[in-house]
């Protein structure tokens, strides 16, 4: 096994227990889009969905990030701008070394405890958004990752949002 398969399988183990102790689930599969390679584990509300994700380019696997992010069912209508709203916290973005052999398995375990440091760091995050009424708040102020804050897809979720607020769904 060379050494970037393995940095990945111990980066996605490590991870996994990590997101674990924090209440998420690892999804069954990775899956690929835009040539990038991308595990995630997540954490189910019954209006959204928390994420972790480790990124990785399928052709040039020594560079690699994570993420954190809170994403929401599609709403009718915008089914195509995809379910996330706010993915504003990456804890960082990693490259392993052009070493060989023991400085490379050195560099990798540095690697490994930046890249677990970062994320447990970046957990505290979510507690920004608990309640449909915390992301209405945010949305309000103009805080997402779309960059038309007041296009039509913002203010559907803007009413979403208030629906939710309004029924008592704030979980």
């Amino acid at each position: 096994m060379d050494v970037l398969t393995n940095l990945h399988e111990r980066l996605r183990a490590e991870l996994s227990a990590l997101a674990l102790e924090s209440g998420f689930q690892q999804e069954p599969k990775k899956f690929v889009r835009a040539r990038h390679c991308y595990h995630r584990w997540s954490r189910q509300a019954s209006w959204k969905t928390e994420a972790i994700d480790l990124v990785y380019k399928v052709r040039w696997q020594q560079w690699f990030y994570t993420s954190v992010g809170i994403y929401m069912p599609p709403l009718p209508g915008f089914e195509e701008l995809a379910e996330d709203l706010f993915d504003g916290y990456s804890p960082g973005t990693y490259r392993t070394g052009r070493g060989v052999g023991a400085m490379l398995t050195l560099q990798t375990r540095r690697v490994t405890r930046r890249v677990l440091r970062d994320v447990r760091n970046a957990l505290p995050w979510f507690g920004n958004f608990t309640s449909p009424r915390s992301c209405l708040d945010r949305l309000e102020r103009g805080e997402t990752i779309f960059a038309f804050a007041r296009g039509p897809a913002i203010v559907a979720r803007i009413e979403w949002l208030k629906a939710l607020s309004d029924d008592g769904s704030d979980e």
